[in-house]
């Protein structure tokens, strides 16, 4: 018999909001030294994904919610032939909602974020490079990481930790409502797809230079891409409307979770165009905002919130299909509409030592929406910091100051997957 299980409070968020142009998927890549040899990918993958049963999942209807249902087919690997974030079909892809594959030097992931967030994803991924090295014969001692290690999951893998951590807390003060949000505009791509434009920047530069403002890397990073907002598209406005960076947080570094399933919160940074800005001005409102909006207490309020209309009584028997209709149209004509662009940061990604020599770096690709048709993310490994813009609109000038004013701080090589142009 086949086990079934809930999905967490984001993921049912995320199946309701997904259609043809609002797909909630992301990737992580590992661009390696060496071509990719397929067949040891594929090997890798099926050692791997035992290891991940939270991610060998396939979701079904019920009648009030959806629901996953364990996926004991074989999950194949995939040459990328199309764009980043491109609709997962389960039906095509052996009922799972996560996509494996390459492209030359390029090892992907992605997944549907109904499953899981980046953190679970960049967790899977790391063990794949681990078998897949293994198996091309390459020497790796280090295995003291779980993930590195054979059918170790845990019954903490499973845990919905919105839950765990919504229990028994008071409603805190409730957040006061975004107004007057600058929404990017432009013409959409010739053919529907995602244009990426990767930066790889020199690390101990940037950090140097964060460290001169007295920021965060990310901090830094929020401010210069602010700043190449409100110089493009900002300055010359006569309605000064106001710049909204929403910022989503891993909660395993606040609250005390192992889960592989969704565990993020959501801080939207606010830059009121209200008066002319300098760069020294948005990076002290940034840094402020994120002083304010980064913290426990405001990140449990958002865990409480999110979760109390999931408990509510009379939405738990609404029949899914009117959940779901409901859903999207709010998150469609209110909630998307309340920020600017996403600013995502997968993090440092760590490996052991004899892992490093074989890849070049990572890359984080965040998903576009329907009123956000430009997203940001990040991601370091060793000393290199990748930063990649995902488009479904012809114009670049955001794009463009934003890599301009940073590579005279830092030396930066900019590539793209040229979609669209």
């Amino acid at each position: 018999m086949k086990h079934l299980y809930k999905l967490d409070n984001a993921a049912k968020l995320f199946v309701s909001i997904k259609n043809k142009k609002n797909m909630p998927i992301f990737r992580v890549s590992a661009v390696l030294k060496e071509e990719v040899n397929s067949q040891m990918l594929q090997n890798a993958l099926d050692i791997t994904i035992k290891r991940f049963p939270t991610l060998s999942l396939m979701i079904k209807k019920g009648l009030f919610w959806n629901y996953f249902e364990e996926n004991h087919r074989r999950l194949l690997i995939n040459e990328d032939k199309y764009y980043p974030c491109f609709n997962i079909n389960s039906k095509l892809n052996n009922g799972y909602l996560i996509r494996v594959g390459y492209y030359k030097y390029r090892i992907f992931t992605e997944i549907d974020h109904s499953l899981a967030d980046a953190s679970s994803l960049i967790a899977f991924l790391k063990s794949l490079l681990y078998h897949y090295f293994v198996l091309l014969g390459k020497k790796i001692d280090d295995k003291n990481d779980d993930i590195f290690k054979d059918n170790m999951h845990t019954l903490g893998d499973y845990d919905d930790s919105f839950s765990v951590h919504t229990k028994n807390k008071k409603k805190s003060k409730k957040e006061k409502k975004i107004k007057n949000v600058y929404l990017i505009k432009g013409k959409p791509l010739k053919f529907y797809g995602d244009n990426v434009v990767h930066g790889l920047l020199n690390v101990k530069q940037i950090k140097e230079e964060s460290k001169k403002h007295n920021v965060t890397v990310t901090s830094y990073i929020l401010a210069v891409l602010a700043y190449s907002i409100y110089e493009t598209r900002i300055k010359n406005r006569l309605d000064k409307k106001n710049i909204v960076i929403c910022l989503p947080v891993n909660l395993r570094n606040i609250f005390p979770s192992i889960s592989l399933k969704n565990f993020f919160g959501i801080a939207n940074i606010l830059i009121s165009a209200d008066r002319e800005l300098t760069f020294e001005d948005i990076i002290k409102i940034t840094n402020n905002e994120m002083k304010e909006k980064v913290n426990k207490e405001k990140l449990q309020n958002f865990i409480y919130e999110n979760a109390k209309l999931e408990n509510n009584a009379l939405i738990k028997f609404i029949p899914l299909f009117i959940k779901n209709f409901i859903v999207n149209l709010a998150f469609e004509l209110f909630e998307d509409k309340l920020k600017t662009i996403t600013l995502s940061n997968f993090g440092n990604i760590i490996l052991p030592d004899d892992m490093k020599d074989y890849i070049n770096h990572f890359e984080a690709v965040v998903y576009p929406t329907i009123n956000s048709p430009l997203n940001c993310g990040l991601c370091s490994f060793e000393d290199k910091l990748s930063i990649t813009f995902n488009r479904t609109v012809i114009e670049t000038d955001i794009i463009k100051y934003f890599f301009q004013y940073i590579s005279s701080i830092a030396e930066t090589e900019i590539y793209s997957n040229d979609f669209g142009v």
